[in-house]
């Protein structure tokens, strides 16, 4: 059965995603970004190029994979659309660089029961995190809920290292790779955090939150699965 990964975020993260992913011919994807190509991007997002300035972020994927692989979603990920952006998935990776979409993504991908891996990039630090419903902490058991807008900083606005993100996204596709390949993911119930500035690297055991919505949809989900299979 052909694998279909779908990726948040054509950036610096989504980029080298799928540029790695795209080399096994059994998996499709489907890249879904709303934002157009500009010359900030092109030093740490390297599936564009400077013919590429103007147009949306998801064209750029169609130079690496034939057209049938890859569906491009030139559109913002929103509530009113995610479960059927998200659904039919084996895998989501989340390299989204907003509060909101992550949340997004993490109740979405555990009401429907697919794993995804977390990965953001702020300044000079890495946080991952890999989540497979039922089975793990999640996002929302770490953190709770989205900060107030304003105190949630954007790469866009707070920068970041660009030579950075092209590790963080090795590591998102480590662990993607062990997920696509039925094995427990590294980062799965720790939180990683990468400094380099500091030149240090540790992890945060992430423990599931007993009253955890999103979890606890994921833990229902599960049960009436089981209970139409044994029906």
């Amino acid at each position: 059965m052909k694998q279909r990964v779908v990726i948040v975020g054509a950036g610096g993260l989504g980029s080298p995603a799928i540029l790695a992913l795209a080399s096994d011919r059994e998996r499709s994807f489907r890249l879904i970004d709303d934002d157009r190509v500009e010359l900030s991007n092109l030093q740490r997002q390297i599936l564009h190029r400077t013919s590429d300035l103007g147009r949306p972020k998801v064209d750029s994927a169609q130079r690496i994979a034939e057209p049938d692989r890859v569906e491009r979603v030139a559109q913002r990920l929103e509530a009113a659309n995610a479960r059927e952006l998200l659904g039919g998935a084996s895998l989501i990776l989340d390299g989204s660089d907003n509060f909101p979409t992550r949340f997004l993504v993490n109740d979405v991908a555990l009401t429907l029961g697919i794993p995804y891996v977390f990965c953001g990039v702020l300044r000079y630090q890495i946080q991952l995190l890999s989540v497979r419903p039922g089975l793990s902490a999640c996002y929302r058991c770490l953190f709770v809920e989205p900060p107030p807008p304003e105190l949630a900083e954007r790469c866009s606005d707070a920068g970041v290292l660009g030579a950075l993100v092209g590790i963080a996204a090795g590591l998102q596709v480590r662990e993607a790779e062990e997920l696509l390949n039925g094995k427990r993911p590294r980062y799965e119930n720790r939180l990683l955090i990468v400094d380099v500035l500091q030149g240090r690297q540790r992890t945060v055991d992430v423990r599931r939150r007993p009253d955890c919505e999103a979890c606890a949809a994921a833990s229902a989900m599960g049960a009436a699965a089981s209970a139409m299979g044994g029906a």
